[in-house]
């Protein structure tokens, strides 16, 4: 920024895109995981591990930002490029799922 006084820190961009207004107090939430698509009209998916499992249901208007990694820095690798961290809003509230247990297998 041009304006801003010499400092003998270097500064995080990141956090100028996540928190733009300096006067700001409000919470924000940070989740990182997988974005997929939702079910729920408006939201999407973050789930927290490669098993697709476990995962949040977050209104896609609370969200504040969220930085999508490369293929080198995700879990998965060239695979994908997921595990994104973002951020958003306390005024929203997530929903947390569970997918459902397979059924019971029997060898018989």
């Amino acid at each position: 920024m041009e304006n801003q006084e010499q400092s003998r820190f270097e500064y995080d961009e990141w956090i100028e895109q996540v928190r733009p207004d300096l006067r700001s107090t409000d919470q924000l939430t940070l989740l990182q995981g997988f974005i997929g698509r939702s079910s729920e009209s408006g939201h999407l998916r973050v789930y927290s591990d490669e098993s697709l499992n476990n995962f949040v249901e977050v209104p896609e208007d609370a969200i504040v930002h969220a930085v999508k990694l490369s293929e080198a820095d995700s879990p998965l690798g060239a695979a994908s490029s997921g595990s994104a961290p973002m951020w958003w809003s306390p005024m929203a509230t997530p929903k947390r799922r569970t997918a459902r247990e397979p059924p019971s297998w029997k060898v018989t």
